[in-house]
């Protein structure tokens, strides 16, 4: 049994799927992970402690979902767009955009508060940000929901819509302002946010879904917002009529007029004119007319904005693509100058080119001399109908479709796009999920289909074409459940982020160059769900039948049923599904580590001292008669990118929790990566987290939307005890001057299985022994190594030089530990930070004992 030293040098192959554990032969083996959980992987090899999230505010309404989108005028000048029901909220320099001020006069202290603020111009169900107030200050820095509003006044309600009670506030004194939250209203339905494409061009962007018409979203100040309707000159137009029905108007002038069809066939398959036809567009005889109202399946209302040529009857007419009836735009990019549509519901393998620099102008000069630079409209010719998904404006433009993916090009290498020359080849057969792709370098990377694989769509000289390699081969179990929305943080360390279905965020550090594809998955900290247990058929519960509670530190504690005279651990089942509820309630109640309620047959269950990470499970031995429910991780639904001028760029997040009770969706981001070494109170490893920095104090408030949250916090660079969030605030241990609180998150590292040391072939299934290892770090405090997460080793930072309430400096360098380890087959190594410091791995270097017998 020789001793052998093995070099893990870098972590760049991310972490791979448990269906590799026996392929050691392959290259990205050794510097693969089985776990990398909370942690980024950068391009030199090292894994880093992802950054922790700042709490922005809470979404528009906690009670449905929300969507990130971002808008970016220029590096400078950069918003994060919330999209929630029929509204979207405006985000800039870390903070929600708001209204000018309104002067607050007086503030009641009665139940609801009154709110004095001359011409205040609020409505109901409008929220507010107040500040400045003197003597009440209980309400400064909080948002509430303005309710029964008169011209001067206004009561406040918390978001829930309950009356705020100020009546044991301190008196207001003087001063204050309200300020709205800054809001535009939308057509788009919660439903429907996932579904939006957008495209932008300095301060316009163009938004498109298939239910709505085009919308332009255009931006001249902070509080300036507009979003209307796209009002398209000149088409884009179907395929001209082909059957004897011809339309007349009243009269070939411009202003409001009749056009009569002769009959119903050949308009919208032989129904006629249908209601959903107004706001369509009409084309014929040089003419031009968008439908104001219908009067018959055969009369139509119309505006002519192009004269016609006659009021004569014509068969060679024209209806538009884009309505109510056909659908409109699905997907929408720029592209050589060009304004590009795809997708309506009638038509969703055709493409709409704008004119050449006139992006709202559809002229494709039907009937007459085609210009290089008018409108093109080109159907996809393929075997099956295949629903346009996406489109990236690459070197050429990239279409994916649900059956494959196609490149539109001039013709020729570097000829531009005309009606005469346009080009469209299938290049793959994957298809792609209804998601946009994303451009990363001269790759265009998208998702497949069944929302499983992310593919990198590049140009091949070798098959002088497009190839689409499958990103995550070797880790498919990463995109378990389908991927829902993807964003790229270009900066610093070129990072694709992913939301899944089941909550997580997935990271893909990607640099082709360097051959560094590496996947890494972030849990927040915090939790989303409740813990309880439905009783039903009460009589045919088994005597016996266990309930297994495992609290959030991994322990167990069981309760079992019995028809008998109940012990400790124990309820009677008897009389009916409430009262054997009520049973159980009582026999959680009377145990330590729990608190449980019952309301109709339902019982809840919460932990009286929860940790700051881990979850409340419960496994039923009966899931039918005893259905339980348990908490979970919190849940990240939307993820977008902003880019900034000379700093990292910026990942916002929605993240839903269950808090205090109730399902809450914040807004947040995550902090940089890089942080200033010399100073601790820089560090940023806690999640949806507020700071406070000034004179020292014991209490700190303005923490309520962690409300009943076990917190981690750093005091001074320092960890300092958990607390729990009550009405708002914790007291802290000691006074402290720079504080940072939030929710906490474990950090996890556990490598591939170690393949060294035999003198006879390899090491796998051979028992071993790690005795004794080094890591190497980089700028790092409180790590723990082991061989089992049971039993980890805290490496020791602190000396006796350093004094205990003051933080220590970030070490770089080797630090030797001992190793637990028991003689064992596997040969795991697991790397965890549990606190809120700073931790990168560059490498580890263990020595090991191996039996070849």
């Amino acid at each position: 049994m020789a001793r052998v030293a093995v070099q893990l040098t870098n972590f760049t192959g991310g972490e791979l799927s448990p269906r590799l554990d026996g392929r050691n032969d392959l290259a990205k083996y050794s510097s693969g992970c089985s776990t990398l959980e909370n942690l980024v992987v950068y391009p030199h090899g090292s894994a880093a402690r992802r950054p922790g999230t700042n709490f922005v505010a809470e979404v528009a309404d906690s009670t449905k979902k929300t969507r990130l989108i971002p808008f970016e005028f220029s590096t400078t000048q950069t918003y994060m767009l919330e999209f929630s029901n029929l509204k979207i909220r405006v985000f800039k320099d870390n903070g929600a955009v708001l209204e000018g001020d309104k002067t607050i006069s007086a503030i009641t202290k009665a139940n609801p508060a009154v709110v004095t603020a001359t011409s205040h111009g609020y409505e109901n169900g409008d929220e507010v940000l107040i500040s400045g107030v003197g003597g009440m200050t209980e309400v400064n820095g909080k948002r509430f929901l303005v309710a029964d509003k008169t011209t001067n006044t206004f009561e406040l309600q918390d978001k829930d819509g309950t009356d705020i009670n100020s009546s044991g506030f301190t008196t207001y004194t003087s001063g204050g302002v309200s300020n709205k939250v800054f809001e535009i209203t939308t057509p788009y339905l919660e439903a429907e946010l996932f579904d939006l494409k957008f495209a932008q061009s300095a301060d316009v962007m163009y938004i498109c879904h298939p239910n709505h018409e085009v919308e332009k979203l255009s931006r001249t100040g902070h509080t300036s917002w507009t979003l209307t309707d796209v009002d398209f000159t000149k088409g884009p137009f179907l395929d001209p009529n082909t059957t004897a029905t011809t339309l007349t108007p009243s009269n070939a002038a411009t202003g409001s007029r009749n056009i009569t069809a002769s009959a119903t066939t050949g308009i919208n398959g032989g129904s006629g004119f249908l209601s959903t036809d107004v706001g369509r567009q009409i084309h014929f005889n040089s003419g031009y007319a968008t439908i104001t109202s219908i009067t018959s399946t055969t009369v139509v209302v119309a505006t002519v904005t192009v004269a016609f040529a006659n009021a004569n009857a014509i068969t060679n007419w024209f209806l538009g693509a884009f309505s109510d009836t056909t659908g409109h735009p699905s997907c929408v990019t720029f592209f050589e100058q060009r304004l590009v549509f795809a997708a309506t519901l009638n038509n969703p393998q055709t493409v709409y080119f704008s004119k050449s620099g006139d992006y709202e102008n559809m002229d494709a000069n039907l009937g007459g001399t085609i210009a290089d630079d008018d409108a093109i409209i080109y159907t996809i010719a393929s075997n099956q109908v295949n629903a346009i998904r996406f489109m990236t404006a690459t070197r050429t433009l990239i279409i994916g479709t649900a059956g494959g993916e196609f490149a539109v090009s001039g013709g020729g290498t570097d000829s531009a796009i005309t009606p005469t020359n346009i080009l469209i080849k299938k290049q793959s057969n994957h298809g792609a999920a209804n998601i946009d792709a994303i451009s990363v370098g001269n790759a265009t990377l998208f998702l497949q289909r069944a929302r499983r694989k992310i593919r990198e769509l590049a140009y091949n000289f070798d098959v002088d074409g497009y190839v689409a390699p499958d990103m995550t081969i070797l880790a498919e179990h990463i995109t378990e459940g389908g991927l829902t929305q993807v964003a790229y943080q270009q900066e610093p360390n070129q990072i694709i982020y992913a939301t899944r279905e089941d909550g997580e965020l997935v990271g893909l550090t990607y640099q082709r160059e360097q051959q560094v594809i590496a996947w890494h998955r972030h849990i927040f900290g915090g939790r989303f769900g409740i813990a309880t247990l439905t009783v039903s058929d009460y009589a045919n519960i088994a005597n016996g039948t266990k309930l297994t509670l495992t609290k959030s530190d991994g322990t167990t504690v069981d309760f079992t049923s019995t028809t008998g005279t109940a012990g400790t651990n124990e309820f009677k089942t008897e009389t009916n599904n409430n009262t054997t509820a009520t049973n159980l309630k009582n026999a959680i109640n009377a145990h330590d580590n729990f608190t449980a309620t019952v309301s109709s047959a339902v019982v809840t269950i919460t932990e009286t001292a929860h940790e700051a990470t881990g979850y409340l499970t419960i496994k039923s031995f009966d899931k039918t008669r005893l259905t339980a429910t348990s908490e979970g991780k919190a849940m990240v639904e939307s993820v977008a990118v902003i880019p900034t001028d000379d700093k990292e760029y910026q990942t916002y997040v929605i993240i839903k929790r269950t808090i205090n009770g109730s399902t809450r969706r914040y807004v947040e981001y995550l902090n940089e990566l890089d942080f200033d070494e010399t100073d601790n109170t820089s560090f940023n490893f806690l999640d949806s987290a507020l700071s406070y920095s000034g004179s020292a104090v014991t209490t700190l408030s303005g923490l309520q939307h962690l409300e009943g949250q076990v917190v981690s916090i750093l005091a001074d660079g320092a960890t300092h005890p958990n607390k729990t969030v009550a009405s708002g605030a914790i007291t802290l241990d000691r006074s402290a001057k720079d504080v940072k609180i939030g929710l906490a998150f474990i950090s996890l590292l556990q490598t591939m299985r170690l393949d060294a040391g035999s003198q006879d072939g390899t090491s796998q299934g051979k028992t071993k022994r790690i005795f004794d290892i080094t890591v190497r770090m980089f700028e790092t405090i409180g790590v723990e190594v082991g061989s089992d997460l049971s039993d980890m080793e805290r490496i020791p930072f602190r000396s006796s030089a350093n004094l205990m309430d003051e933080g220590i400096p970030p070490f770089t360098g080797d630090k030797e530990v001992e190793f637990r380890g028991n003689y064992e087959t596997d040969g795991f190594i697991f790397v965890r930070q549990t606190q809120p410091l700073p931790f990168t791995i560059l490498s580890l270097y263990p020595r090991l004992v191996t039996n070849d017998g």
